[in-house]
Protein backbone atom coordinates (compact mmCIF):
# COMPACT_ATOMS: atom_id res chain seq x y z
CA UNK A 1 0.00 0.00 0.00
CA UNK A 2 1.49 3.43 -1.08
CA UNK A 3 2.17 5.57 1.71
CA UNK A 4 0.01 8.77 1.52
CA UNK A 5 2.25 12.00 1.18
CA UNK A 6 1.72 14.95 4.11
CA UNK A 7 0.20 17.41 2.09
CA UNK A 8 1.91 19.96 4.92
CA UNK A 9 5.47 19.01 3.41
CA UNK A 10 4.63 17.86 -0.50
CA UNK A 11 5.21 21.17 -2.10
CA UNK A 12 8.24 21.41 -0.06
CA UNK A 13 9.97 18.04 -1.42
CA UNK A 14 13.05 18.53 -3.52
CA UNK A 15 13.33 22.52 -2.23
CA UNK A 16 16.70 21.39 -0.78
CA UNK A 17 17.97 20.38 -4.36
CA UNK A 18 17.97 24.41 -5.09
CA UNK A 19 20.42 25.50 -2.50
CA UNK A 20 22.95 22.41 -3.02
CA UNK A 21 24.39 25.01 -6.52
CA UNK A 22 24.15 27.88 -4.19
CA UNK A 23 26.91 26.41 -1.65
CA UNK A 24 28.73 24.82 -4.25
CA UNK A 25 29.33 28.26 -5.76
CA UNK A 26 30.12 29.92 -2.68
CA UNK A 27 32.65 27.21 -1.47
CA UNK A 28 34.16 27.29 -4.68
CA UNK A 29 34.32 31.42 -4.52
CA UNK A 30 36.23 30.65 -1.07
CA UNK A 31 38.61 28.32 -2.53
CA UNK A 32 39.42 31.14 -4.87
CA UNK A 33 39.66 33.94 -2.42
CA UNK A 34 42.34 31.36 -0.12
CA UNK A 35 44.07 30.13 -3.24
CA UNK A 36 44.88 33.73 -4.70
CA UNK A 37 45.16 35.18 -1.18
CA UNK A 38 47.98 33.06 -0.12
CA UNK A 39 49.51 33.54 -3.20
CA UNK A 40 50.00 37.20 -2.62
CA UNK A 41 51.18 36.52 0.23
CA UNK A 42 53.63 33.96 -0.37
CA UNK A 43 54.78 36.42 -3.30
CA UNK A 44 54.61 39.32 -0.18
CA UNK A 45 57.45 36.74 1.72
CA UNK A 46 59.87 36.28 -1.02
CA UNK A 47 60.25 40.13 -1.64
CA UNK A 48 60.48 40.60 2.20
CA UNK A 49 63.41 38.17 1.65
CA UNK A 50 64.76 39.47 -1.43
CA UNK A 51 64.70 43.26 -0.24
CA UNK A 52 66.31 42.13 3.13
CA UNK A 53 69.08 40.25 0.91
CA UNK A 54 69.70 43.19 -0.84
CA UNK A 55 69.87 45.64 2.05
CA UNK A 56 72.54 43.30 3.66
CA UNK A 57 74.26 43.07 0.00
CA UNK A 58 74.61 46.33 -0.62
CA UNK A 59 75.84 47.07 2.95
CA UNK A 60 78.20 44.89 2.11
CA UNK A 61 78.85 45.64 -1.63
CA UNK A 62 78.33 49.28 -1.13
CA UNK A 63 81.20 50.26 0.57
CA UNK A 64 83.46 53.73 -0.58
CA UNK A 65 86.01 51.98 -0.77
CA UNK A 66 88.50 55.15 -2.18
CA UNK A 67 87.61 56.98 1.31
CA UNK A 68 88.16 54.13 3.28
CA UNK A 69 91.68 53.96 1.92
CA UNK A 70 92.24 57.33 1.12
CA UNK A 71 90.76 59.01 5.22
CA UNK A 72 89.95 55.77 7.05
CA UNK A 73 86.00 56.74 6.46
CA UNK A 74 83.77 53.92 6.67
CA UNK A 75 80.76 54.95 4.97
CA UNK A 76 78.64 53.92 2.01
CA UNK A 77 78.51 55.16 -1.73
CA UNK A 78 76.43 57.53 -2.94
CA UNK A 79 72.78 56.75 -3.93
CA UNK A 80 72.86 56.57 -7.63
CA UNK A 81 76.17 54.10 -6.97
CA UNK A 82 74.27 52.08 -4.56
CA UNK A 83 71.34 51.53 -7.04
CA UNK A 84 73.55 50.66 -9.81
CA UNK A 85 75.07 47.63 -7.97
CA UNK A 86 71.61 46.61 -6.67
CA UNK A 87 70.61 46.56 -10.95
CA UNK A 88 73.36 43.84 -10.80
CA UNK A 89 72.15 42.14 -7.82
CA UNK A 90 69.94 38.88 -8.63
CA UNK A 91 66.27 40.09 -7.95
CA UNK A 92 62.91 40.00 -9.74
CA UNK A 93 60.38 43.18 -9.57
CA UNK A 94 60.80 47.01 -9.18
CA UNK A 95 63.17 48.22 -6.18
CA UNK A 96 63.94 51.06 -5.09
CA UNK A 97 67.10 51.93 -2.94
CA UNK A 98 67.59 54.70 -0.42
CA UNK A 99 70.43 55.78 1.39
CA UNK A 100 69.21 57.09 5.44
CA UNK A 101 73.07 58.02 6.57
CA UNK A 102 75.83 57.08 5.63
CA UNK A 103 76.20 53.49 7.04
CA UNK A 104 72.56 52.69 6.56
CA UNK A 105 70.35 51.95 3.31
CA UNK A 106 67.10 51.40 2.82
CA UNK A 107 65.58 48.70 0.37
CA UNK A 108 62.10 48.66 -0.84
CA UNK A 109 60.84 45.98 -3.54
CA UNK A 110 57.22 46.14 -5.12
CA UNK A 111 55.86 42.75 -6.96
CA UNK A 112 52.56 42.50 -8.97
CA UNK A 113 50.51 39.66 -8.20
CA UNK A 114 48.47 38.08 -10.74
CA UNK A 115 45.32 35.39 -9.92
CA UNK A 116 45.78 32.37 -10.77
CA UNK A 117 41.78 31.10 -10.38
CA UNK A 118 40.07 33.99 -9.90
CA UNK A 119 40.85 36.21 -12.80
CA UNK A 120 38.01 37.79 -13.88
CA UNK A 121 35.33 35.95 -11.62
CA UNK A 122 35.41 38.23 -8.69
CA UNK A 123 34.35 42.14 -9.01
CA UNK A 124 37.53 43.79 -7.91
CA UNK A 125 39.76 40.63 -7.86
CA UNK A 126 42.54 41.98 -10.33
CA UNK A 127 46.18 42.30 -10.17
CA UNK A 128 47.59 42.73 -6.49
CA UNK A 129 50.73 45.12 -5.83
CA UNK A 130 52.77 43.80 -2.70
CA UNK A 131 55.96 45.38 -1.40
CA UNK A 132 58.72 44.73 1.39
CA UNK A 133 60.86 47.09 3.11
CA UNK A 134 64.34 45.92 4.79
CA UNK A 135 67.69 47.70 5.85
CA UNK A 136 71.04 47.01 5.61
CA UNK A 137 73.53 48.63 7.93
CA UNK A 138 77.60 49.02 6.91
CA UNK A 139 79.01 48.48 10.67
CA UNK A 140 83.05 49.28 10.66
CA UNK A 141 85.16 46.53 11.31
CA UNK A 142 85.93 46.35 15.48
CA UNK A 143 89.47 46.98 16.13
CA UNK A 144 91.84 44.33 15.46
CA UNK A 145 93.43 43.71 19.60
CA UNK A 146 97.29 44.02 19.88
Amino acid sequence: MPRPVSTSHGAERGSALLLVPAAVLIVLMLMILTVDGGRALLVQRRAAGDAATIANDLAALGLDRRAFQEEGLVRLLPEGDLLARAAGLPHAGEISVTRLDDLTVEVRVRRSVAPWLGNGSLPGWGVLEVGATARGVLRSPAPIPL
